[in-house]
């Protein structure tokens, strides 16, 4: 009966976690944190809780178990992870005064927690996070069977779990601490600006500043994602969020399914990078490099704008090959009237920023006074206002959208766990450097391409860990600013939803728009194309993160800027009008020369960049014409044409 009870009722017990997981961190926020153990223990033993409640066995293809036995699957893993957090938040001052030693029960329940949250981790993200835990674990257990330098004296069971249950630098670390800090505190914010109409605000406001234009859908795809994935850091959410109304829109004016998905996967993972409310990784940074979060959120923002801008350029010069037009003045709502009606909610995160800037040691307190804000802000029309109703419900969004996040991190501690354990960082930088020669370049490219691959399986978090635990120390040896370091492993990180094979941000988009999803990915891949030059840019000239004299930053923009843009025209082969190969040739020559740090190469890509911009507009346009710029739609000409699933570009 009981267990029949339990299957009933798993939406309302849910709904019921989530919203008092809110309370609970609100209520923290407010009155000041717990100790460190017991708010991550309690954090991590509400995620485990709703986790079981509101992902079950038997359904969504998670297991065949079905009926009682899965239930009873269920209340035994969210036992286990209540007896074993709650242990560790109740006990945590004897566990520090035994200095290290571990009781019979302790391995027990550290054991019952490691499986509840690998279970719980592969029911969240899937498996490839749980199944890189597994293999760390593993390797701590039985690193003397590898030879040569990846060896290490065997840990036993006992020595594991005591590091990834009991000490701070396992599962309980500093990833699990920004989560049960201000992370949550900054989701609470995200679903109360968007419940309150937010989400509606930036889609209309994109309506009304680019719809008009060549291409509209697609750039207004740009403007709603970045306004959009600024405040929610999820490039899976700016998908679900925005692509079920830009997809069809690009759809309808003429882009391919493909390209219109490919539009949409690369906006949405810029919101990683789009300060003020970047992801979760950010907020991880600002704790280990001892910074405010504004110093993150400074740093982010020339790269992201880069990011965006180029992403407009190759917009535009595609719309401009395939003649596409804008939208109706009917189909757009006027902008004065969006400004009007929803435009107040701007307000708070305007505040937001204010405070983030006057209190930057203080964010968890910001994050709070923006949810109180918007409430406030929202009753000033009766189409915003939340009542009762709407903010409990903004309660229980927010822990269900915080709740990968909190089970992300900890399992993340489990790898960084072992790392410190079994020195594995120390070792593979030895190997990393032996290869690279010291060479710097290709030290970024290997970590470029570790970043890469290991972003394929796993959420940025763990990808920008490992990396960081690994190739960082190498990278900052090399002279390289520790803020650039770990600003080039995010990027990375990030850029990984778009690129083949494992593109999870194109694959979501390509859901929407019905397309190829192998050929989405490879489609965002060329688009965004810059998010894999920028931060090779930003390591080699760091006034592109705002470090240097205001000059230098403003210049080293200006040259940047041109150069993705002259990137932009050579890949899509337009500008004016057909480039030809002559000029694709020039335009990447330019973009190379323009994005290098140098003075020298910077003047002469721009005095080449002027040269061919007048050879195309003045000098060699005989039996080319002019593609025209009017507001109707034409057919693409003959080998532009492109038709839903096609091969190529």
């Amino acid at each position: 009966m009981l267990i029949k009870t339990f299957n009933l009722d798993r939406n309302f017990w849910a709904s019921l976690v989530a919203a008092l997981w809110s309370i609970f961190q609100l209520y923290t926020g407010v009155m000041g944190e717990l100790s460190s153990i017991p708010q991550r223990a309690v954090h991590l033993a509400f995620a485990l809780t709703l986790l079981f409640l509101l992902r079950p066995m038997g359904r969504s293809g998670q297991s065949r178990v079905k009926g009682w036995i899965g239930a009873l699957v269920d209340a035994l893993f969210l036992l286990g992870g209540l007896a074993s957090t709650l242990y560790l938040a109740l006990c945590h001052v004897a566990i520090a005064e035994r200095l290290g030693k571990v009781e019979p029960w302790e391995m027990w329940l550290g054991l019952v927690l490691l499986i509840a949250l690998l279970e719980a981790t592969r029911r969240s993200v899937g498996w490839p996070l749980p199944l890189v835990s597994l293999i760390f674990i593993a390797y701590a257990l039985w690193g003397d069977l590898l030879p040569g330098n990846l060896g290490h004296r065997a840990y036993s069971v006992e020595r594991v779990v005591g590091q990834l249950y009991l000490m701070t630098e396992g599962i309980f670390g500093v990833a699990l601490g920004v989560s049960a800090g201000f992370l949550y505190l900054f989701v609470a914010f995200s679903t109360f600006l968007k419940e309150s109409g937010g989400g509606e605000f930036f889609n209309n406001l994109a309506l009304g500043l680019a719809g008009r234009a060549r291409g509209g859908p697609a750039k207004i795809e740009i403007i709603s994602s970045g306004l959009f994935g600024c405040i929610s850091g999820s490039a899976i959410a700016n998908v679900v969020g925005t692509g079920s109304f830009t997809i069809p829109l690009m759809k309808r004016l003429g882009y391919p399914p493909h390209f219109a998905a490919a539009v949409e996967a690369v906006s949405s993972t810029g919101g990683v990078i789009m300060p003020p409310l970047m992801g979760a990784t950010a907020f991880i940074m600002a704790e280990l490099l001892g910074v405010p979060y504004l110093t993150i959120a400074r740093a982010a923002f020339i790269p992201a704008v880069l990011y965006y801008f180029s992403l407009f350029c190759m917009i535009h010069f595609r719309a401009v090959k395939l003649g596409l037009r804008g939208l109706q003045d009917e189909e757009i709502p006027p902008l004065k009237t969006t400004l009007l009606n929803l435009g107040h909610l701007m307000v708070p995160l305007v505040v937001l920023v204010y405070l983030l800037v006057r209190m930057p040691d203080s964010p968890s307190t910001v994050a709070i006074w923006g949810s109180v804000l918007i409430i406030l802000v929202a009753a000033l029309r009766p189409s915003t206002r939340m009542g009762f109703r709407r903010i409990w419900a903004c309660l229980v969004e927010t822990g269900k959208a915080a709740l990968d996040v909190a089970l992300t991190c900890a399992c993340a501690g489990i790898i960084v766990g072992v790392v410190m354990l079994t020195g594995l960082g120390v070792k593979l930088a030895g190997f990393i450097t032996h290869i690279s020669a010291g060479s710097l370049l290709l030290v970024l490219i290997f970590t470029a391409l570790a970043s890469l691959v290991l972003g394929m399986g796993l959420p940025i978090t763990p990808a920008y860990l490992i990396l960081v635990l690994i190739v960082g120390p190498i990278i900052n040896d090399l002279g390289i600013m520790p803020l650039a370091t770990h600003m080039f492993m995010l990027y990375f990180g990030a850029i990984s939803f778009i690129t083949p094979p494992v593109a999870l941000a194109a694959y979501a988009a390509a859901v929407i728009a019905g397309s190829n999803p192998f050929h989405t990915g490879f489609t965002a891949s060329r688009l965004g194309i810059a998010g894999f030059l920028v931060p090779f840019a930003f390591v080699a000239n760091p006034a592109l993160l705002m470090v240097g004299k205001p000059g230098e930053i403003v210049a080293a923009t200006i040259f940047t800027m041109l150069g993705v843009m002259a990137l932009a025209a050579g890949l899509e082969g337009v500008l004016a009008r057909p480039l030809s190969l002559m000029e694709r040739v020039v335009f990447l020559t330019v973009a190379v020369l323009l994005i290098l740090p140098d003075l020298k190469s910077s003047l002469a890509g721009l005095l080449l960049l002027l040269l061919v911009f007048w050879w195309h507009y003045f000098g060699g346009h005989a039996g080319r014409k002019f593609l025209p710029d009017g507001p109707e739609k034409r057919e693409p000409p003959g080998n532009l044409k492109l038709k839903a699933g096609a091969g190529g570009e």
